[in-house]
């Protein structure tokens, strides 16, 4: 059994790191469904399923003849798509990652984040995570999930690992 104070200890470190200032970096998760939907603001080329470039009369947004449609990019569908900004502790260098046997078929490129037991669920629905919005514009700051959030604590779990792949 672990000793209250020793677990009291450890969680009071683990909330300074996601203190004011901490370690913690503000992160975007994207939750988009599987489902799509035909874009409403273009005609959609029937050979290659995507937008042909050209308005579809009634759309929300007129664009020119050829040029990729604003709402949907040139993809030719929508996703519908939540988003929340959640504090994360991140970890780049796999030497460094929290290691409890489940990071044997981690893949090159991966990250390991930290979070708050709370975040389980907004943390489960995410396809995909934007690492330090704080930060602006970064290269390649963008990844999905290579893991389900595994609980970890001393006797608790008060905070969840995962692993994400840059995309």
């Amino acid at each position: 059994m672990i000793n209250s104070t020793f677990n009291q200890i450890f969680v009071d470190q683990i909330n300074r790191m996601f203190g004011e200032n901490g370690l913690s970096r503000p992160c975007k998760l994207i939750s988009k469904d599987r489902d799509k939907a035909l874009c409403p603001n273009c005609i959609i080329d029937p050979i290659s399923g995507k937008s042909s470039g050209r308005y579809k009369s009634g759309g929300q947004v007129n664009f020119p003849y050829g040029q990729l449609c604003p709402i949907c990019n040139g993809v030719g569908f929508l996703f519908n798509s939540n988003e929340c900004t959640i504090d994360l502790l991140v970890i780049y260098d796999y030497k460094k990652f929290l290691n409890f046997g489940t990071n044997t078929n981690i893949p090159e490129g991966s990250i390991q984040v930290i979070a708050k037991f709370q975040d389980l669920k907004k943390l489960q629905k995410a396809n995909t995570l934007v690492v330090d919005t704080s930060a602006g514009y970064i290269p390649n700051n963008e990844y999905e999930p290579v893991s389900q959030p595994q609980p970890i604590g001393l006797g608790a779990s008060d905070y969840l690992f995962m692993y994400w792949n840059n995309n």
